[in-house]
């Protein structure tokens, strides 16, 4: 394996061949980023070095969670279109889908999407069954903070409301699986 780390110093597709397999392997991709964790700090290190190389990856920290230790780097948001555009599409739908909406995101931040008000028009429009965050997260092209801060305010208003969680959710994400709908008026 180590050949293939030098070989991997030396050839960016190399490079994007071994993190695209982390990342369908190892990575949690989020509405809002891509987290690569393992209990292992050697091979956490072994990918990191060669992320870091190219300039793919931000610092490699330590974690501790439920007794355990876990090595925990994230992919940069300014490295993810050309990453996805190396290695995509993804063969599991699920994240090819949330990769996809994480390069369709603005990677510097600070642009806002939506004129005020907007926002919540575009969560209505994709409510008409009932959705989870993560959906309209996707079909909006919002953060998944920014979402959830809209529901809570539409629910408020009594627009939308929680009608449950999608058990079949991919470790059913505590927040992204909750479902939301429209209320009939």
């Amino acid at each position: 394996m180590l050949r293939i780390k030098e070989q991997a110093m030396k050839n960016e597709n190399l490079t994007h061949a071994i993190v695209g397999q982390a990342i369908l392997d190892e990575a949690k991709i989020g509405p809002d980023m891509i987290r690569i964790s393992y209990y292992s700090e050697e091979e956490a290190r072994y990918l990191w070095e060669v992320g870091k190389r190219w300039n793919l990856v931000n610092d490699l920290r330590m974690e501790e969670a439920h007794g355990a230790k876990r090595w925990v780097f994230t992919i940069k948001a300014s490295a993810r279109q050309r990453l996805y555009e190396a290695i995509g599409p993804l063969p599991n739908p699920s994240k090819d889908r949330a990769f996809r909406h994480l390069v369709a995101r603005d990677s510097k931040g600070g642009n806002w999407k939506y004129s005020k008000g907007e926002a919540k028009k575009a969560i209505l429009s994709v409510l008409s069954l009932p959705t989870t965050v993560r959906e309209v997260c996707e079909k909006t092209n919002l953060g998944s903070s920014s979402v959830r801060k809209h529901l809570r305010s539409l629910e408020k208003e009594g627009k939308v409301r929680r009608v449950g969680k999608n058990v079949n959710a991919i470790r059913k994400n505590y927040r992204l699986a909750e479902l939301w709908s429209t209320c009939v008026s």
